[in-house]
């Protein structure tokens, strides 16, 4: 069995409406913890009533505006 990681993220299925919840992701340590979906580029489930899948990708353009500003400098 595969590891991964949970994606803290609940969307209505765009074919029947009901509640999607249960999100993975292979981005980073994969050790089964639960992270927030703007700490992936990539998130996937399934819809438990109709089967519909559905994934979200950061799209490449997005990563590119991403600066030296957006982190928090530390120093030790």
């Amino acid at each position: 069995m595969g590891m991964f990681n949970y994606v803290n993220w609940i969307m209505k299925c765009p074919k029947c409406g009901n509640s999607i919840y249960d999100f993975q992701t292979k981005d980073g340590d994969l050790t089964l913890r639960t992270v927030e979906f703007c700490e992936v580029d990539n998130f996937y489930s399934s819809c438990n009533k109709c089967g519909t899948n559905v994934e979200y990708t950061l799209k490449p353009e997005i990563r590119k505006l991403i600066t030296i500003d957006y982190y928090n400098l530390e120093v030790r």
